[in-house]
């Protein structure tokens, strides 16, 4: 008798093949999943080690509706200009023994020049290529492109390398007896300072460096987490910053990513997705394809530019592509005015905007910017709260952790990595979701931050490292006088809910941004609902836009399941 696990992961895999048809099996590489022979450039996905075209760019979700899968978002997306999209790949199992680097290059290598059984022309056969890699498919891209570069000289090559090794990983060093019990020579290869990857690292520089693929142009980004967030001892990333940046300038951190979810984008808005975007875009190759306003709307629902724009309008993480979406009130500009001189605790109701307002003055800068969660650390006290974002902060560094655990160790070795780290560049360190228990308990974190910052600037000639942080509630209200100190350069800068003003704003710009034909009546109705909430116009408008058209059948009823959906 089959076990009922097993039939419901049947059905499973049926429905994501109905929901995304092109979807290969399981192992099945180096396959078209868009294949159309008059597009302008071919996007070719090269999954990494022990993973395949299926699972290595697939979003899972308990509800199949919810689940999303990178090519197809790729395919979807008209910002990129409708690519042919070929899914690349090699042969990699914990048992592949000597199937090395050079193996799976080599078997890449072919399937890209090799013409399709039915006629379609090869990956290789386009002059504009994008290689989209995950983790050891750059290794073998890069490979690739070095051993035959001659077949590149006349072309226009893209290269995102995302959470690639370059360098190695660290991690695969603590997992080599593993790699050496199954006598796994790919997993091997990928230790740190590992001599085939020396190898490859300086003879990918020299290609760079040398121009020897003219219009090789690239970009590199690593993960924001470890795979298991809420191990206090597994602070460092499989693939750090160090190793994942060494070719095309300063590395993007993917925020709020692991080393698995960096290439699993569930909306246009994932920060992988927008690497992507942004690339494409900086690459400035001509998009053959119509333009979104002479793509004509459907009668009765919006149009394809409206839905391909909804993720983008409707954003809850603010990226710098979204500066048109983005409502700005005053309180930006008290904001941008402050972050600089002081350091800044924002605090205010849920959904009242408080990680967008900071995100937006902070991202857009040239100056670094990096995002602490402790939304993980809910059950810990406020030492370990303070204790996990300085190991947070020597992991961003790559900078081994002090050995001593005590909190005064801790603080001032945190101190002077930051006099040394930053001693002449800028960086903003926004600590978000602070997992408040109890007032007390946020009282007795405030006054150990505070604490810290004053021996921070004890230390500092110039205090170029910015904290802000954020929490719902105001963050204490009783001080002794050593702490008063921290006044001196601590702002708390409290957040209300949106003006009347705001949110008629945001309701007329998604509106038009949507092509949402809404009564001056509806738009009123949503704004006075609302009651200050940017989250609840944005929950509402998404709800409308799930529905059959038109609206005015279903107005009102949207309008209370949202209000009871968000409480």
């Amino acid at each position: 008798m089959i076990r009922q696990f097993g039939r419901s992961e049947a059905n499973r895999s049926k429905e994501l093949d109905e929901k995304f048809p092109q979807i290969p099996a399981v192992s099945e590489n180096n396959v078209w999943y868009s294949y159309d022979e008059h597009a302008s450039h071919v996007i070719i996905f090269v999954h990494g080690i022990f993973s395949d075209s299926r699972t290595c760019w697939l979003h899972q979700d308990d509800n199949v509706t919810k689940c999303e899968y990178w090519p197809e978002l790729v395919r979807r997306d008209l910002r990129l200009c409708n690519p042919a999209i070929f899914l690349g790949g090699f042969y990699t199992d914990p048992n592949s023994t000597t199937y090395e680097i050079r193996d799976c290059a080599h078997e890449l290598f072919s399937a890209l020049r090799r013409p399709s059984v039915d006629g379609r022309l090869s990956p290789l056969d386009f002059h504009h290529l994008i290689f989209v890699t995950h983790s050891t498919g750059g290794i073998v891209v890069r490979y690739l492109l070095e051993r035959h570069k001659k077949e590149f000289t006349d072309k226009e090559v893209g290269l995102v390398l995302v959470a690639s090794p370059s360098y190695g990983s660290k991690w695969a060093n603590r997992t080599d007896p593993l790699s050496r019990a199954l006598n796994n020579r790919l997993s091997q290869q990928l230790k740190w300072g590992n001599d085939s990857l020396q190898e490859i690292d300086d003879r990918f520089r020299e290609l760079v460096d040398g121009k020897h693929i003219p219009n090789l142009k690239g970009t590199e980004a690593y993960e924001n987490h470890f795979l298991r967030r809420n191990f206090f001892w597994a602070r460092t990333k499989v693939v750090d910053k160090e190793s994942a940046g060494r070719y095309f300038g300063s590395p993007r951190q993917l925020p709020n990513t692991d080393h698995s979810t960096c290439v699993k984008p569930d909306t246009f808005t994932h920060p992988a997705h927008e690497l992507l975007v942004d690339f494409y875009t900086s690459l400035g190759w001509i998009c053959p394809a119509s333009s979104w306003d002479s793509i004509p709307a459907p009668k009765g629902g919006i149009s394809r530019h409206a839905e391909n724009n909804i993720d983008a309008v409707l954003f809850d993480v603010y990226q710098p592509g979204y500066e048109t979406y983005y409502v700005k009130r005053s309180i930006d500009d008290e904001f941008a005015r402050a972050k600089d001189i002081f350091h800044l605790w924002v605090f205010g109701p849920s959904g009242c905007g408080k990680t967008c307002l900071i995100r937006r003055n902070l991202v857009r800068l040239d100056s670094e910017y990096i995002f602490i969660s402790l939304a993980n650390y809910y059950d810990s006290s406020a030492e370990e709260w303070l204790a996990a974002v300085i190991e947070e902060l020597f992991a961003e560094a790559n900078r081994a952790s002090p050995p001593e655990r005590s909190l005064p160790y801790l603080m001032d070795n945190a101190a002077k990595l930051l006099c040394t780290e930053y001693e002449k560049r800028r960086v903003y360190i926004h600590i978000e979701e602070i997992p408040v228990r109890s007032a007390e308990l946020l009282t007795q974190f405030a006054k150990l931050v505070s604490a810290f910052l004053v021996h921070y600037a004890t230390k500092a000639q110039n205090e170029n490292v910015k904290f802000v942080f954020s929490s719902i509630d105001f963050p204490y209200s009783d001080l002794d006088n050593f702490h008063n100190k921290v006044h001196e350069r601590l702002r708390v800068m409290p957040m209300t809910i949106w003006s009347e003003d705001a949110i008629k704003r945001l309701v007329i710009m998604i509106s038009e941004e949507l092509k949402l034909a809404l009564s001056e009546i509806q738009q009123k109705t949503i704004k006075d609902f609302a009651q200050g909430s940017p989250r609840f116009v944005k929950k509402l408008f998404r709800n409308l836009l799930a529905r059959q058209f038109p609206i005015e059948e279903q107005f009102d009823t949207i309008l209370r399941e949202t209000e009871q959906e968000l409480g």
